[in-house]
């Protein structure tokens, strides 16, 4: 049962002014506030607050463990898409939305993520002929672009060394250079493979020498000074007359 003095403060008119002035109040302290929201640059009731938003990391380069540990602890999901390629499995090779961007809490990070391929590796043919060598590198995948012959102690037709090195990783069908002996003091050279087939490299003719020919040698000529020859004197000659007187005959 009511208490008659609360029904008396209940229906008293000063009592029912006063609630309605509190309803006044808060009806319009709502509207102020709305109001407020609603016509501040770049903020909205449903927007997301500069508090909320968060910075994409640097994802790329990254176990995948790690980029979705880091993307938790940012309050961001994460999807992941595997892609078959070869190098290490599971590093993250690109990220959605990029690093840097700014992003509501709990947007959703794309991940391309590398399945990984193992890479063949170059096997060791050092040892064998050229031919074998050849055969076994065909079967782990590798064609032979060229074959370098060098002088060596080792038997000619040997294979001293391939490059690149036995046991490094590459990607399959990579071309590999065979260094084979030609024994000791037989000079190098390289010959180029093609279509299997060994094509010797033809080098070209070193060109003739000319000998230059010497100049012509001038002799001067000799002048020989004329010869003179004085003149001869001839001696006058004297004639002598003999006058006859004749005789007178008596």
């Amino acid at each position: 049962m009511v208490n008659p003095r609360i029904r008396h403060i209940w229906h008293s008119n000063q009592f029912r002014v006063a609630l309605s002035l509190v309803g006044i109040v808060v009806v319009a302290a709502l509207v102020l506030v709305g109001t407020h929201n609603s016509t501040t640059p770049g903020k909205s009731t449903t927007a997301t607050t500069a508090s909320q938003a968060v910075q994409v990391p640097q994802l790329v380069g990254l176990p995948q463990g790690a980029a979705q540990t880091l993307l938790q602890s940012d309050g961001l999901k994460v999807t992941v898409t595997v892609v078959a390629t070869a190098g290490p499995a599971g590093v993250v090779l690109t990220q959605r939305p990029a690093a840097g961007t700014n992003v509501a809490s709990g947007t959703v990070v794309t991940l391309t993520v590398a399945q990984g391929v193992a890479l063949p590796t170059i096997p060791n043919v050092a040892g064998e002929t050229a031919a074998q060598a050849k055969i076994a590198l065909k079967a782990s995948g590798f064609p032979v672009k060229s074959k370098v012959t060098q002088t060596s102690d080792i038997k000619a037709g040997i294979v001293i060394s391939t490059v690149p090195a036995a046991g490094t990783l590459v990607p399959a069908n990579s071309s590999v250079q065979l260094i084979v002996s030609s024994g000791p003091g037989k000079g190098t050279h390289t010959a180029t493979t093609q279509h299997h087939r060994t094509t010797p490299t033809t080098h070209p003719k070193p060109p003739p020498t000319t000998t230059p020919k010497p100049p012509p040698t001038t002799v001067p000529p000799t002048t020989v000074p004329p010869t003179t020859v004085p003149p001869t004197t001839v001696p006058p000659t004297t004639t002598t007359t003999v006058t006859s007187t004749p005789t007178s005959l008596n």
